[in-house]
């Protein structure tokens, strides 16, 4: 039996268009009512609960403290970002180097800054001067434990920075912002690369 191009294309018509009724959603509108009505709610707590106090935070919030204290958040968040988004892209880079060295030093300060709360890591750093007086810079490494166990002064010292200034209370709290930050920072970049 021969098929002719007229039976085959009779065989081959289009069904009819689907009439599509598009579904119904009640439990959508109850949702957004739900919400709008406890949305309402809130707004009208925070403006007629008089313990609040408006008016105490109206007439202190413009003082020259708080906007400093605005200012320095700012700052830091700012200048620690900078900071640890520029270290986590070289401990990224360091991380997925074939030289083990690297690799393992950038996978340790990962583990380390990304396991340690930015609070302890403040709270550190802000004590530092407690654990060091001063920082000093010099030409010999090891040249305290050296200079006594051959019993000479092998000091060699360029020069000191005393660690309380240093380590003001905004370095400290950089430091502990951007060091943390850079350890995330690595593994989403690293992540990006992959």
């Amino acid at each position: 039996m021969t098929h002719t191009t007229e039976d085959v294309s009779a065989e081959r018509a289009r069904p009819e268009a689907i009439q599509a009724v598009p579904v119904r959603h009640p439990g959508r509108w109850i949702a957004a009512g739900v919400i709008i009505v406890l949305a309402a709610m809130f707004v009208n707590m925070l403006v007629t609960n008089e313990r609040f106090q408006w008016s105490f935070i109206i007439d202190n919030a413009f003082r020259p403290n708080i906007i400093r204290g605005v200012y320095t958040t700012i700052a830091l968040t700012v200048l620690s970002m900078i900071i640890g988004v520029l270290m986590g892209i070289v401990l990224a880079i360091m991380r997925l180097s074939p030289n083990p060295v690297l690799s393992g030093v950038a996978w340790l300060y990962t583990w380390f800054f990304r396991a340690v709360p930015r609070i302890v890591l403040a709270i550190l750093f802000g004590n530092m001067a407690i654990l060091y007086a001063e920082f000093n810079v010099g030409g010999v490494p090891f040249a305290g434990p050296l200079g006594d166990l051959l019993g000479i002064d092998m000091s060699a010292t360029l020069f000191s920075l005393d660690a309380r200034t240093l380590l003001t209370g905004f370095t400290a709290g950089l430091l502990a912002l951007a060091l943390s930050e850079a350890a995330y920072m690595a593994e989403i970049v690293r992540a990006g690369i992959l």
